[in-house]
């Protein structure tokens, strides 16, 4: 699993709840190539999570939310820090 890399620019954008104005996270900006890299690396993942049938999905998904589940008071917490 390749890490995510972030944008290099000096500018950035600001994302917001369309339903209440907050902002939610500020995000650098990306480059053309920086874009295109990341597609690519979601249509090589996408085979990879297409590949499993339905069920072992599903299986897959419910063992993850099984074990978000189980870290939820440090997720509330850390989301409280922003």
């Amino acid at each position: 699993m390749t890490e995510p890399t972030g944008g290099t620019g000096s500018t950035s954008s600001t994302v917001r709840n369309p339903a209440i104005g907050e902002v939610l996270a500020t995000v650098p900006d990306t480059t053309a190539e920086q874009l295109d890299a990341a597609v690519q690396r979601a249509v090589k993942a996408q085979a990879g999570w297409a590949a499993p049938a339905p069920g072992e999905r599903a299986r897959l998904l419910r063992r993850f939310a099984d074990r978000v589940e189980v870290h939820i008071p440090e997720l509330e917490a850390l989301r409280r820090l922003r």
